[in-house]
């Protein structure tokens, strides 16, 4: 494995109830890359980072990270994974600084506080972390969410339509951040997202999912390269591409 491989998936398959939702899935985030993962609804994109990250389990010599086979060595792979937690898994009777404390313990973060205040400040967080998530809006929920990835700089982040739900001013901010972890090298970025105009604008690769399997894929200069050729932007190509994949009507 190339040492700069942060997370590899080899032929990853997964059935949900008995239903078929990945399809021999391969697939590397290095270091420094900003992936951005795109599909329609349904596409499987949710299965597949749920998939690295843990919380569905999957075959050995599947999914690994940093060499870490997430089967067999989930705790020390989820050490090194910073994942922004959906609004409603987050426990309602804890503050916001319980969890970020939790987190950071689990990853052996040192100096915390110092990282805490840069990202609340960041996110316009500062002011509630004391509170209960349970008085806390759906946008102050899913700040956390990316607070709690972001502790102890991980080196792969992990980040499931993240964007949603955030205030430009946040977003803007996120992303901003995200673009330089990765710049500098210190972490690798894998985020979905229906956001295309932002993720054309930070990503470094551009991954396309549809029913369950990885059918595109462009880096930064093959993105750039074909909007201009075709004088256009990453949904006009998204759309064209899906409308005209085999087995679409």
């Amino acid at each position: 494995m190339n040492p700069e491989t942060l997370l590899e998936i080899r032929e990853l398959s997964k059935s949900l109830d008995g239903v078929p939702i990945l399809h021999d899935i391969s697939l590397e985030v290095r270091r420094g890359d900003f992936c951005g993962l795109i599909g329609p609804n349904g596409s499987g994109k949710t299965t597949l980072l749920r998939s690295v990250t843990g919380q569905l389990t999957v075959a050995e010599q599947r999914v690994s990270i940093l060499g870490k086979d997430v089967a067999t060595r989930g705790l020390e792979a989820k050490t090194c994974t910073g994942y922004a937690f959906e609004p409603n898994d987050l426990p309602p009777q804890l503050s916001g600084m319980q969890l970020l404390d939790f987190v950071g313990s689990l990853r052996g973060a040192p100096e915390m506080a110092g990282q805490i205040r840069e990202l609340s400040q960041m996110l316009e967080l500062s002011e509630r972390l004391d509170d209960d998530l349970r008085t806390y809006s759906h946008g102050m929920k899913q700040k956390l969410g990316v607070m709690m990835a972001l502790i102890g700089t991980p080196p792969l982040i992990v980040m499931d339509e993240s964007l949603n739900g955030l205030d430009p001013v946040s977003a803007f901010r996120l992303k901003q951040y995200l673009l330089t972890l990765a710049q500098t090298g210190r972490s690798g970025i894998l985020l979905s997202s229906h956001q295309l105009d932002s993720l054309e604008r930070y990503c470094t690769r551009i991954i396309m999912m549809r029913d369950g399997r990885l059918v595109h894929e462009w880096t930064r200069a093959e993105l750039e390269a074909e909007m201009a050729a075709k004088h256009t932007h990453l949904e006009e190509i998204f759309v064209d591409y899906l409308t005209n994949l085999p087995g679409q009507a």
